[in-house]
């Protein structure tokens, strides 16, 4: 008796670009009054420059992800919007792909690939957020 198991590896990578981020935000600062649990903002920044979004989780945790849609059906590089029917989508004009702003992942394709999360740091005392990666 044989057995033979065949296993394929995909390499890919998400076709979003590395760069630096190292971003603190005052959160004190006018602009973040209404930055209310369950709200996000769009920041400048990020690895593909299309800028970064920020979803407030509770009063202490924050999510950050880049802007880039992360399907490859693109030719150019295209950045999420607001999806006009949820407030914890984002969405790609391009392509309709729609990513969950709690954890990044695709709420509906041709997308494939989570979107490239940042991590955060809150600072409570000061009331500053850390964005990096």
């Amino acid at each position: 008796m044989s057995l033979f198991v065949f296993v394929s590896c995909k390499n890919e990578k998400t076709p979003v670009p590395y760069g630096p981020v190292d971003i603190q935000l005052d959160l004190n600062k006018a602009e973040f009054n209404s930055f209310i649990i369950g709200t996000h903002v769009f920041i400048t920044g990020g690895g593909s420059g299309l800028g970064i979004v920020v979803y407030r989780l509770s009063q202490n945790e924050f999510k950050a992800y880049d802007r880039m849609c992360t399907s490859k059906t693109h030719n150019e590089w295209v950045r999420l919007t607001d999806s006009p029917n949820s407030a914890i989508l984002l969405e790609c004009q391009e392509c309709g792909s729609r990513f969950s702003l709690i954890d990044g992942s695709v709420n509906k394709g041709p997308a494939y690939f989570y979107l490239t999360e940042y991590q955060t740091y809150y600072n409570q005392t000061l009331n500053t957020l850390w964005i990096t990666n």
